[in-house]
């Protein structure tokens, strides 16, 4: 009877998470279900990766940073149009998340590109590659740098390939902080009159 009890209580549980974590996103390919200005965000995200061919070039620098110091090609994600998100996120009125995925000699890595916009007149656009350490990967089938709980590195880029920083977690607390050299530059469109190339933002 406990067992059984114990089995209920763990079913309970899992249906509360997936139903947090549906209430959490809205799948993309469901236009029905977008807000107009969801829509457009996802037209503007649409024309972005088809000039871009369906493929984001990744820096070289997530190679250097887990200490690869050998020469490999530009590793190029190909974007997964058909797994795209939108997600609730306290910084911005929407966020789109659309999924990449790059094969390279080191194995597979996950991206995602995050478009952000409080007004959808001017789009935020940076590329985030996860490089979980192997401890992590051990305890969670499914790689999420949002996870409160998540370890390894988080690399920014803008969708030209350019590395603008990384950050290593431990279990949720960011450890330290590298810095490129570009600031943010080709994170906004259209660019901001009012910031330079090489100010801050949060990401």
């Amino acid at each position: 009877m406990k067992t059984k009890f114990k089995l209920l209580l763990l079913l309970a549980g899992l249906l509360s998470v997936t139903s947090a974590i549906a209430d959490n996103i809205k799948y993309a390919n469901n236009r029905s279900r977008l807000s107009s200005k969801q829509i457009e965000v996802l037209d503007y995200a649409l024309k972005l990766v088809q000039g871009k061919d369906f493929q984001i070039i990744l820096p070289n620098e997530v190679y250097s940073i887990i200490g690869d110091t050998a020469n490999h090609d530009t590793p190029k994600a190909m974007v997964l149009w058909d797994k795209a998100y939108f997600m609730k996120d306290a910084d911005w009125k929407h966020t789109l998340v659309i999924p990449l995925k790059a094969k390279t000699t080191l194995g597979t890595f996950t991206s995602n590109i995050y478009v952000h916009t409080n007004d959808c007149a001017r789009f935020i656009r940076v590329v985030k590659t996860s490089l979980p350490t192997k401890e992590y990967l051990a305890r969670n089938s499914y790689i999420d740098p949002n996870n409160p709980q998540y370890s390894g590195y988080v690399i920014t880029s803008n969708i030209d390939g350019i590395f603008l920083r990384a950050f290593y977690y431990d279990n949720g607390t960011q450890v330290y902080q590298v810095e490129g050299i570009m600031g943010n530059i080709g994170v906004s469109d259209p660019p901001s009159p009012t910031r330079r190339k090489h100010d801050r933002m949060n990401f």
